[in-house]
């Protein structure tokens, strides 16, 4: 499994996590050329500066391995 989070924002952020399965997704785009599917795990809303916060902690222990 591999893993994801992305983010964007309009009148509140989201932070948005999702997985996919590796093997099936080398896989499906060696077959046929088609897009990834992503599984949604968790949708977060919150606003901008807990956004910005959660991704600022997340670099920092990046950073830190």
């Amino acid at each position: 499994m591999d893993n994801f989070i992305l983010m964007g924002y309009g009148e509140e952020a989201e932070i948005l996590l999702a997985a996919f399965a590796v093997g099936s997704a080398i896989q499906q785009t060696k077959e046929k050329d088609e897009e990834i599917t992503m599984e949604p795990v968790a949708c977060l809303r919150c606003d901008l500066e807990t956004q910005k916060q959660f991704l600022a902690n997340l670099l920092a222990e990046e950073a830190e391995t």
